[in-house]
């Protein structure tokens, strides 16, 4: 094993570990993405992420469907922020 890698690997274990509904999946994600990208702030990302999760929680109430709720998001995250997907080169890893 790569000993450079060895911490990232440790720590996509731990967020991976036990049962599904407990899976950290952003730090899962990002520590995949550290390995591209070692610099990453894996804790900066995370706190930015949970900054978008609290901001869409407060517009959405309670009694909505699931539809209107990924209908929500897709509006925030596509339209508000403008996340998009590299339409050039999509089996790019970066995408």
């Amino acid at each position: 094993m790569d000993t450079a890698l060895a911490p990232q690997i440790e720590r996509f274990r731990q967020a991976i570990a036990g049962p599904d509904e407990s899976i950290d999946l952003a730090t899962a994600a990002l520590t995949v993405a550290a390995g591209e990208y070692p610099d990453l702030d894996i804790g900066a990302y995370r706190a930015r992420l949970d900054t978008m999760a609290a901001t869409l929680r407060q517009r959405l109430r309670t009694d909505i469907s699931a539809a209107d709720k990924v209908k929500a998001l897709n509006r925030y995250l596509f339209e508000e922020l403008g996340f998009r997907g590299n339409r050039d080169d999509y089996y790019d890893p970066r995408n």
